[in-house]
């Protein structure tokens, strides 16, 4: 046991000996870093009673742009254009057939003026504002049973002016036919778009002729 001891007491001596033989040296020191600092700037001064002498820049001369001479566009004569106003042709309310019905009374009949534009013998013609056309014609035929076969369905058999007679729409245009003796008459418009004549109006202008046709 004492060698034993002997030899931990040695040991311990050992580590103290070493211990204070050992140095902690410091960390090593950053040196100082020197700033140069930046010269003063000696502006030069002028000495006295001198000045800068004065900068002419110099000037811009006016810019001339020449003027623009008038235009003069020559005249320029344009022809006359202008055409006569279109007028219908007259017809005589006094010729031929025309006197079975008069101007006033086919156009009080349809319920628009009217003028004779045709006359002849045999037939007159009358013209409504819309350019449609009521012919009154007369022939010399005595069968009225052609005459329905045209109509088909549109017939409407008539007494016009105390004589026999048919009305109807012949090629979607309204007719009537009213037989005198040996002479017919007919009584068609020919009418363009919604005109204002019918069939019924057509016997109205029958029943008016037939009653001054010789």
């Amino acid at each position: 046991m004492a060698s034993i001891r002997r030899l931990l007491m040695t040991g311990v001596a050992t580590l103290l000996v070493a211990s204070a033989c050992t140095t902690i040296s410091a960390p090593p020191s950053i040196p100082a870093i020197n700033i140069p600092s930046i010269p003063p700037i000696n502006i030069p001064t002028l000495p006295p009673g001198r000045t800068l002498p004065p900068i002419n820049i110099p000037s811009i001369p006016p810019i001339n742009i020449p003027s623009i001479p008038p235009i003069i566009i020559p005249s320029i004569d344009i022809p006359d254009f202008s055409f006569p106003p279109i007028g219908l042709p007259s017809g005589d309310p006094t010729a031929g057939l025309c006197p079975l019905v008069t101007p006033a009374e086919m156009s009080q009949i349809l319920g628009v003026e009217v003028s004779v534009t045709s006359d002849d013998p045999n037939s007159c013609t009358y013209t409504l504002p819309t350019f449609a056309t009521v012919l009154v014609t007369k022939s010399t035929a005595e069968d009225l049973s052609g005459l329905q076969f045209l109509m088909g369905d549109t017939a409407q058999p008539q007494t016009i002016g105390g004589f026999p007679g048919v009305a109807g729409v012949i090629l979607g245009q309204p007719t009537a036919y009213v037989q005198k003796g040996s002479d017919q008459l007919q009584v068609l418009g020919i009418l363009i778009g919604s005109d204002p004549a019918n069939v019924a109006q057509m016997v109205q202008v029958a029943n008016t002729a037939v009653g001054r046709l010789p």
